[in-house]
């Protein structure tokens, strides 16, 4: 918790500097780095609006195991003490078993927010946001009662026209790199893949 209050004098700083324009928000991005402390975040910042963006796990463990391994190789981190050498098997490991402890504590987290600050959570579906990225953005501003004007979806398809997905190339990714299977990320993650 105190991570979060020193988190909060420093975003007051900053915005006594640089005010947001009137009607603005502040909005922060961040992987996992609140999940586990969802409850600890909204004791802070009690008018959070979370945004909880759900991604088939074989593509967050290939992704994120191709990210680390390059950041790896190209600081150098294979001869570093902490990393002897660069072990794909071990970072999907490592990182499948940090996910899970992850997930464990947002889940825990939520079953004890109030019904109020459960409204204050939108989940997202990576897959919807892919097919149909204007459509899932205006779910989100609805839940959170933001104006999705006409400029706003103009924007988006200026964006999306001028980045389309292979804009820098295809990277291909593969489970078994990292010593992974569907059946190991299914006993992982059991809440990401009921139903299925």
């Amino acid at each position: 918790m105190d991570t979060y209050r020193y988190y909060r004098k420093a975003m007051q700083l900053l915005l006594w500097q640089r005010p947001c324009p009137e009607g603005g928000r502040v909005v922060l991005k961040s992987a996992v780095d609140h999940m586990r402390n969802i409850k600890d975040l909204f004791e802070v910042f009690p008018d959070a609006q979370v945004i909880f963006l759900k991604r088939k796990m074989e593509s967050v463990m290939m992704s994120w195991g191709h990210l680390v391994t390059l950041l790896r190789r190209r600081h150098g981190l294979n001869s570093s003490p902490s990393f002897p050498d660069i072990d794909p098997i071990k970072i999907g490991h490592d990182m499948a078993n940090s996910l899970s402890d992850d997930l464990i504590g947002y889940y825990k987290g939520i079953s004890q927010l109030t019904a109020e600050q459960k409204e204050q959570i939108v989940d997202v579906d990576y897959d919807d946001l892919l097919k149909d990225p204007c459509a899932t953005l205006r779910g989100i501003y609805a839940k959170f009662n933001f104006d999705f004007t006409n400029e706003t979806a103009d924007h988006i398809a200026s964006w999306l026209k001028d980045n389309p997905s292979d804009k820098y190339g295809r990277t291909s990714y593969d489970l078994a790199t990292y010593g992974l299977t569907l059946e190991d990320l299914r006993k992982l993650f059991p809440q990401l893949y009921r139903d299925k």
